[in-house]
């Protein structure tokens, strides 16, 4: 008896699957609102409105049934292994993202990927027209080949162009053929030309050489921050025209590096009014981060986003440093710290993300001078903290809400 094929509608719902329960929750709190998400029915209510699966449009974020891949075009499934990143993956699901967050680990050679991937190539292959077969392509259509079917046409002269609707200009354009010269008979000489004289040109001064082209400048770069404004801006996303306030006293640089100018930024105190802002960077000094938290979230409107960004005081560099004797470095916060300070001032935690390793610490408090934004040692580091994770990492950022 035939089946019936799957739909969007046919996952399971919440609390009925230990795989759905195990995907819901690496999606809670990780999707931002307005991004196209493609994923069963039955993540809605966690994820918001879902995008229908259109291969022409590649979703910023799809979760896809790993025993049900039909419920997603398999063009589409071939262009998410293809170009995006999967970041998630268990017996009963695969979550794909577009632009991954850092500390997110690439699940790409996991099992339930490689299934994922043999099951939607054999329904893509099924699901392309059969072509003929060997003994049809080779049996002749006609008894006489396709050229004695062809007619030869004869190409129709082109129309001359009357030279009254031509311009002057166009008429100036036609040069006459020259007549032809004729020889003179071998035994006539023909004087030779007189050499004609050019009086000599007066001499001219010699050039002032060009100056020199002025080299492009180089673009600033901050070589304490790295590539942390990049990952400020990302979380905080999109900060064009929202009031931002930073609290601490190397916040208000780091958002000045990392927002865009339409964002209005002021330094936050005591004496700022309550619920005037949108979002607040929160660089809390070590000891502080539980006062300082509490002002981010009386400053904050409903809705609105906070983002701490403090060294990791137990960061991989920390415990290497200390395993080898060094000088402790500049004291940082653990996350525990800052987990406790977030629920203590009444804020969602939202996601606790790491950035970067910090080696150097193993041997110096100062970084490399490869940490500039251009450089490639930023993004070797960068890359070796996305696997690592938060606990290893140079920084923290955590993000919350107000409700």
């Amino acid at each position: 008896m035939p089946t019936t094929p799957p739909t969007r509608d046919s996952a399971p719902r919440a609390g009925t699957d230990a795989s759905w329960a195990g995907a819901a929750r690496f999606l809670e709190g990780r999707v931002p609102p307005g991004l196209r998400v493609v994923a069963p029915s039955g993540f809605q209510p966690l994820l918001g409105p879902l995008a229908e699966p259109d291969p022409a449009a590649l979703p910023d974020w799809a979760v896809v049934a790993v025993a049900a891949p039909g419920t997603v075009p398999p063009r589409l499934v071939r262009r998410l292994l293809a170009e995006t990143t999967p970041v998630y993956a268990n017996e009963g699901y695969v979550v794909f993202a577009r632009r991954p967050t850092f500390g997110l680990a690439n699940m790409r050679d996991t099992v339930p990927v490689r299934r994922l991937a043999e099951t939607a190539a054999a329904e893509e292959a099924s699901a392309a027209p059969a072509g003929p077969t060997l003994l049809e392509a080779s049996t002749p259509k006609a008894s006489a080949p396709p050229e004695a079917a062809m007619v030869p046409t004869a190409l129709s002269a082109s129309p001359g162009i009357p030279r009254g609707g031509l311009s002057p200009e166009a008429l100036a354009q036609q040069v006459p053929v020259p007549p032809a010269r004729s020889l003179p008979p071998p035994s006539v000489v023909l004087p030779s030309p007189e050499p004609v004289t050019t009086p000599a040109a007066p001499p001219q001064p010699p050039a002032e050489p060009a100056p020199p082209a002025a080299e492009p400048a180089a673009p600033p770069t901050d070589e304490a921050w790295g590539t942390l404004p990049a990952r400020v801006a990302a979380l905080l996303a999109p900060a064009a025209g929202l009031r931002v306030a930073a609290i601490g006293p190397a916040a208000r640089r780091l958002a000045e590096a990392a927002l865009p100018p339409s964002a209005v930024l002021a330094a936050a105190g005591e004496g700022s009014p309550e619920g005037a802002f949108d979002a607040v960077l929160l660089l809390p000094q070590p000891g502080t981060a539980g006062p300082e938290t509490a002002l981010a979230a009386r400053l904050l409107r409903p809705g609105g986003r906070v983002l701490a960004v403090a060294e990791n005081a137990e960061s991989l560099g920390r415990r290497l440093a200390a395993a080898l004797g060094r000088a402790p470095g500049p004291p940082g916060l653990p996350a525990a710290a800052l987990r406790g300070a977030v629920h203590a001032a009444g804020l969602a935690p939202l996601r606790l993300d790491g950035h970067a390793l910090d080696p150097w610490r193993a041997t110096s408090d100062a970084p490399p001078e490869g940490l500039a934004p251009q450089d490639p040692a930023a993004a070797l580091l960068e890359e070796a903290g996305e696997a690592a994770g938060p606990r290893h990492a140079a920084w923290l950022l955590f993000l919350a809400a107000k409700a």
